[in-house]
């Protein structure tokens, strides 16, 4: 492992969006950049910490933005590693390969990969750190954008896809049953908010967050 570098000389992206927008895709594409350290979807966490999906209430919006923070400067609590090493939620880390390559035959059935000893000694000596996630809203990227640690070094996408094709992807996922997934109104309502709070955002800090809106036909149909 080389020097640890500190967060405020590390770059640290984050891609902000909402299911079935082609985000994996993106992440997926952009993790493939040399010295990338990828965190795919940590806020799963949060968001099953109590055993089911829940409702995403402002509450718990305020809780993603800090452990998003947390993340970008590889310190996240314990908790976090606990929920990725359930069967069911091993994906998460899979997606970083660069870690998981290395870590998944050092023990038995790839748990090396879920300590936090590894994890807090290898993040730190990655220059790029890249974290993509649905759950966050983003009015709650000002957060990060006034942390002094982040403020300097952090570049936001806000990912835009057609609702339409949206909601035709997520009309065939048995797991997009909540409201706030799979009502057309509340869906729109939230990309609106979204995408006035990020011109908003892009006003305030300047040169710091990009919006891209991906219209082309391979994105719409990219899995998330």
């Amino acid at each position: 492992l080389g020097d640890p570098i500190q967060s405020k000389n590390a770059r640290h992206i984050l891609i902000a969006t909402s299911w079935r927008s082609g985000s994996s895709f993106l992440g997926d594409l952009l993790n493939r950049y040399p010295g990338t350290f990828y965190s795919f979807e940590p806020l799963h966490y949060n968001d099953h910490k109590n055993g089911a999906v829940s409702e995403i209430t402002e509450e718990m919006q305020e809780e993603f933005s800090h452990l998003v923070s947390q993340v970008f400067k590889c310190k996240p609590e314990s908790g976090y590693f606990v929920h990725a090493n359930k069967p069911e939620n091993r994906f998460l880390f899979k997606h970083n390969f660069r870690l998981w390559n290395v870590c998944e035959n050092i023990l038995m059935a790839g748990s090396a990969c879920f300590m936090p000893e590894l994890y807090l000694k290898s993040c730190p000596t990655f220059p790029i750190r890249l974290i993509k996630t649905v759950r966050l809203r983003v009015k709650q990227i000002e957060n990060l954008l006034l942390d002094p640690e982040l403020r300097h070094t952090l570049k936001v996408v806000v990912l835009v896809r057609d609702p339409r094709g949206v909601m035709n992807s997520r009309s065939s996922m048995d797991w997009c049953k909540l409201r706030t997934c799979s009502d057309p109104y509340t869906v729109c309502k939230n990309l609106q908010h979204d995408v006035l709070a990020a011109f908003e955002l892009k006003k305030k800090f300047p040169g710091i967050l990009n919006s891209n809106n991906f219209l082309s036909k391979q994105v719409w149909q990219t899995k998330d």
